[in-house]
């Protein structure tokens, strides 16, 4: 996928508060000999908020725009940390909506989803299980709980937990007839060893609701893992 837009930053410093607006084109293509991607126009406005030194907000909302339909996207989210508590415990709660294409109308309402960031975990990649492997930012609604400790300067843990539900009952134009994908809990360790190299963990298991149990065919629960070592320079 290609595509073009702009990107402007504004930060009013004596309030706390950032600010952005992000313009993105994506004209017509071929994703490959099988699929073609329609041209979408995609207009986002986003604020962070540091009220106090321990309570801070955000949020985005996106609005796209392609021939016959208006995809929302959008969320918002709250956090507070205890900095003089042993752990230094922060506690977030986030909520995020994605339109779902309606599979009785003949335009997709579906939202598109551009691109992924990583910058840690569970706000983009929403769930080490479901959005690791069937779902994407795209028809799901999710709430988020999050737990986050630091036991010490060099570990990092969490604790998350998601609600996730389909905006409408179909996984990838398949049917599913309910909106209840399931339960999901993560948790996760970050260990830097040194400068450059962190030691990290993670584990998931999710609960399906009926939505994931009719994709599947099954009702078991779902469990994930993995240990890996990263670099940096």
């Amino acid at each position: 996928m290609y595509g073009y837009g702009g990107d402007f930053e504004y930060e009013f410093t004596g309030a706390g508060l950032s600010t952005g607006l992000l313009y993105l084109k994506v004209p017509n293509q071929n994703i490959d000999e099988d699929s073609f991607r329609q041209r979408y126009d995609s207009l986002s406005i986003r604020a962070n908020w540091t009220a106090t030194d321990r309570l801070t907000f955000a949020g985005e909302y996106l609005y796209q725009s392609r021939p016959g339909t208006h995809p929302r996207g959008w969320f918002l989210k709250g956090a507070y940390q205890w900095t003089k508590t042993r752990w230094s415990p922060e506690f977030s709660y986030r909520y995020a909506h994605f339109d779902g294409d309606d599979l009785s109308t003949s335009g997709n309402e579906a939202f598109e989803t551009a691109a992924y960031g990583s910058t840690d975990y569970g706000y983009w990649v929403q769930g080490e299980i479901s959005g690791g492997y069937p779902l994407e930012n795209s028809n799901l609604k999710s709430h988020m709980l999050r737990i986050q400790l630091w036991p010490t300067k060099q570990l990092k843990l969490n604790v998350i937990y998601y609600d996730f539900t389909l905006d409408q009952p179909n996984i990838s134009g398949d049917p599913v007839g309910s909106t209840n994908w399931g339960d999901e809990v993560n948790m996760t360790a970050n260990y830097s060893i040194s400068g450059d190299w962190t030691l990290n963990g993670v584990f998931g298991w999710l609960v399906p609701g009926e939505a994931a149990k009719n994709w599947t065919g099954g009702d078991k629960t779902w469990v994930y893992g993995m240990i890996y070592v990263s670099f940096s320079l």
